[in-house]
């Protein structure tokens, strides 16, 4: 494909000056929450669809590490205190293995291709790196988003990430009130880098689990995977649902 047309259906010129993104505080809250189960500390890490690097300040006020935001284009509020990179999410500026962690938070329901972006993360990640996706969940109000292309369910998401050469470390189901009227569900997904090709007879079946966290109106559901060979789905199987219940 060539590049104008790719521009085109990115929606490159327009994108870049959209105002979108979630608030600041749910994407520092759901840092800080990353930060008690993994660690950043020396890490290089990526920031895929930073905005104007409020998560990266954040990031660099409290640890020390070495971070880098991409992002379609720089702000100049932050831009001089934290490293900024304009760049698209489907072709990543980077070398291979240049990155120990990378962050793709409320980012990826804006790709038009979301198994090319993960295959270019894993090619950035180093060996046994690990990938940190934040993004609502398949029939969750943010479905219905003008910007949102791409919104999966924890099934759709598990076996791209499977199909792409990663191993799940962690997942969780987040739930939390905007209002009197309103209840949001988003998907995390902490997974590794896998250097060996993974085994396609395989399909994973997300399980809901009890509920591990709750603070500031906010509930945190782990999420196992299930997997299962490929031979002994049936019809009724795959039917049955697509959603956690």
């Amino acid at each position: 494909m060539n590049n104008t047309k790719w521009q085109k259906y990115i929606r490159a010129d327009i994108i870049k000056d959209e105002e979108h993104g979630m608030d600041a505080v749910d994407r520092i809250r759901d840092v800080n929450f990353l930060f008690n189960n993994t660690d950043f500390k020396n890490k290089k890490i990526l920031d895929i669809g930073c905005e104007e690097g409020i998560i990266l300040a954040a990031i660099q006020k409290v640890i020390k590490c070495d971070a880098t935001g991409l992002t379609m284009k720089i702000c100049n509020k932050l831009k001089q205190e934290v490293k900024m990179v304009e760049g698209d999410m489907h072709e990543l500026p980077f070398d291979d293995e240049s990155f120990d962690i990378v962050l793709i938070m409320h980012t990826l329901e804006h790709s038009i291709a979301p198994y090319i972006v993960l295959t270019e993360i894993h090619r950035v990640l180093k060996p046994g790196g690990e990938i940190m996706i934040v993004m609502p969940e398949e029939g969750d109000n943010n479905t219905s988003s003008q910007q949102h292309y791409m919104v999966l369910t924890f099934r759709q998401l598990f076996n791209l990430l499977y199909k792409t050469n990663f191993m799940p470390k962690y997942s969780l189901r987040k739930v939390y009130t905007i209002n009197e009227y309103e209840t949001r569900k988003d998907i995390i997904a902490v997974w590794k880098k896998n250097d060996k090709q993974n085994d396609l007879s395989k399909h994973i079946i997300p399980i809901l689990c009890n509920k591990i966290v709750s603070t500031d109106n906010v509930n945190y559901f782990a999420v196992k995977e299930f997997f299962i060979s490929t031979k002994n789905l049936t019809c009724n199987f795959l039917g049955s649902t697509d959603s956690l219940k």
